[in-house]
């Protein structure tokens, strides 16, 4: 219903902006899925010393958290400065197109990094069985989403062709904001962690490429 909704808001905007979106949206959304996987590694091996072994588990939290922080920055980077030789070179684009293309994926690229903490963060919820809170910051989000949409597409953009930006402005911001709801539920899972060692990042990275290549 959500990417209903975006869809039609896009569509009214311009064929650049669909093109645009669409391109930058599927290579985005798939990095993300491929990096996301990772993330499992931490639900296997955590999920079995929770109990038996408190501080190894903060220690796996911890080193995923660091992880996919550094995954997720790095991605994030690249995208941000090297998108606009992908979109020319791979798919040709020129002109107007590639300058809204661009910039779009500029502010989307940040989606990245917030979806890489979220899923670290997400995952330590669903390990102490605090999905229904998961649920609640998913809700929230897409109300979120859209009225920021609307807002930044027809009050700040004024629907004009460069209104897809506010599209990706308000997807990051989305974002951000769901990472800000967990990281105020898990606040107190987080404070401690500030004296532990986080010396599984190797491991979990090392367990998480046959799910990458996969």
């Amino acid at each position: 219903m959500i990417s209903s909704l975006l869809a039609a808001i896009i569509g009214r905007i311009s064929i650049n902006a669909i093109a645009a979106t669409e391109v930058v949206n599927t290579f985005i959304y798939s990095l993300i899925g491929i990096l996301g996987v990772g993330s499992l590694s931490f639900n296997i091996y955590s999920s079995r010393i929770r109990l038996s072994n408190p501080e190894m588990f903060k220690n796996f939290f911890k080193s995923i958290i660091l992880l996919n922080l550094m995954i997720g920055g790095l991605s994030t980077v690249i995208i941000v400065f090297f998108s606009r030789y992908f979109l020319e070179i791979l798919y040709g684009f020129q002109n107007d197109i590639l300058t809204i293309a661009v910039i779009y994926a500029q502010v989307s690229a940040f989606q990245i990094l917030f979806n890489m903490l979220i899923f670290s963060l997400s995952n330590q919820m669903k390990v102490k069985k605090q999905t229904k809170n998961i649920l609640m910051i998913g809700i929230t989000g897409s109300i979120f989403q859209i009225v920021s949409s609307l807002f930044l597409v027809y009050f700040v953009f004024n629907n004009n062709e460069y209104s897809v930006v506010g599209i990706g402005l308000a997807n990051t911001c989305t974002q951000f904001f769901e990472f800000c709801c967990y990281l105020f539920i898990l606040r107190e899972d987080l404070k401690e962690l500030y004296s532990i060692k986080s010396s599984n990042k190797l491991f979990l990275l090392k367990k998480s490429i046959p799910l990458f290549a996969q």
